[in-house]
């Protein structure tokens, strides 16, 4: 009877130790998780302070140059001048009026471009870009010939 009884606390005390194992494994995953999550939310607070300000891009090809401004601002908007100049004095400017959101080190712009043109041509139009922000540089957006800007 006493062996018995030994045995029936044995199986008990063991069950608690599973449940209790179980419980400390969850426990332990949650507060990993909440870690991991808080530090993808800095990162992207980090990204969204350096992104704040004014980028600018270059180039110069074939008698053509080019200059991007873009401009980022805390409230989560931002505009984007592109001007191009020809050997025979051709220039267009281009406008664009937009809002962004960060996810990641990924930057999604949208909203308008309006350009006037020399020829007199006028757009305005929904306009659409994804920028990648890493090591202080920002690539990417919707021009060939400049994919890479530098803050200034």
């Amino acid at each position: 009877m006493v062996s018995r009884l030994f045995y029936f606390l044995k199986i008990i005390k063991m069950t608690k130790l599973k449940y209790l194992h179980r419980l400390f494994i969850l426990f332990f995953m949650g507060c990993t998780m909440c870690a991991l999550q808080a530090c993808s939310d800095n990162n992207e607070e980090e990204i969204l302070s350096d992104l704040v300000g004014t980028w600018y891009g270059y180039n110069e090809s074939g008698g053509r140059e080019t200059n991007v401004t873009i401009t980022f601002k805390s409230d989560k908007t931002g505009t984007m001048i592109r001007s191009s100049y020809g050997s025979t004095g051709f220039r267009s400017e281009q406008r664009y009026f937009f809002t962004y959101s960060v996810n990641g080190k990924t930057i999604q712009c949208d909203g308008h471009h309006v350009g006037a043109y020399s020829d007199g041509e006028v757009v305005n139009e929904p306009y659409s870009a994804t920028f990648t922000y890493d090591n202080g540089k920002l690539t990417g957006g919707t021009f060939r010939d400049i994919k890479t800007f530098s803050k200034k």
